[in-house]
């Protein structure tokens, strides 16, 4: 990459649309760079090589683990490393926050469709440093229900904040995507399609469906800081 290539990081706890956003960017905004896979933003690997045929303004990064690692020390330790990374003037971040009740209930054609959360604890984590991170300049919160219900208002939050140019709408991405998904994007996303906004709602599957042990006092605090209680 070159001295003047910024990284636009898509991150937050797994099942939040990450996949979602990160695909819906590469094909919307003019003259990106999507890495294939979850890639981190210092991760010597070499999905992080741009082709020398293109010189593009962003690469973007989709990196759940970057807010919401599967295993780590207490936040005073993990919130510096985070906030270190987006003091990099190269870099921006898009944090995506969704409720949790969909959160423990989702599940993921990698697992043979069981549910990928194994407890809350990962959904925490992220909340925890989402709201630290979306002080900084360099990051903006979006949630999940309002990129399947309003998508264009996101796609207009990232223009101002980041100053990102659209080819295409955020609403009609899945007609704009050209060559198969990777693999790992295919299993995470399933199949393109036009977004559903029905997906927004989770109480009612959750009063039908709840999991013991997962509603804590903890994540019922943090439902209220972003407005899902």
């Amino acid at each position: 990459m070159g001295p003047d290539v910024k990284r636009l990081i898509v991150t937050g706890c797994p099942r939040s649309g990450n996949t979602l956003l990160h695909v819906m960017s590469g094909v919307c905004f003019k003259n990106t760079f999507s890495t294939e896979g979850e890639v981190g933003p210092r991760a010597p690997d070499a999905r992080l090589r741009v082709p020398r045929t293109m010189h593009p303004d962003w690469v973007l990064l989709k990196y759940p683990e970057f807010v919401a690692p599967v295993e780590v020390g207490p936040f005073d330790k993990h919130w510096p490393r985070v906030k270190s990374v987006l003091r990099n003037q190269d870099t921006c971040c898009v944090m995506m926050v969704r409720d949790p009740r969909a959160v423990f209930l989702s599940n993921h054609a990698k697992f043979d469709r069981d549910f990928y959360m194994k407890g809350p604890e990962r959904w925490v984590r992220a909340a925890r440093v989402i709201l630290e991170a979306r002080k900084m300049s360099s990051t903006l919160l979006v949630r999940f229900e309002t990129l399947v219900t309003n998508p264009g208002r996101v796609q207009r939050r990232m223009e101002e904040r980041f100053g990102l140019e659209r080819v295409a709408d955020f609403e009609s991405w899945h007609e704009h995507v050209r060559r198969p998904l990777d693999e790992e994007n295919e299993l995470a996303l399933g199949p393109v399609r036009a977004l559903d906004p029905s997906r927004a709602e989770a109480g009612d599957r959750w009063d039908e469906n709840p999991r013991d042990g997962f509603m804590t006092d903890e994540v019922r605090e943090l439902m209220q800081e972003f407005e899902y209680a």
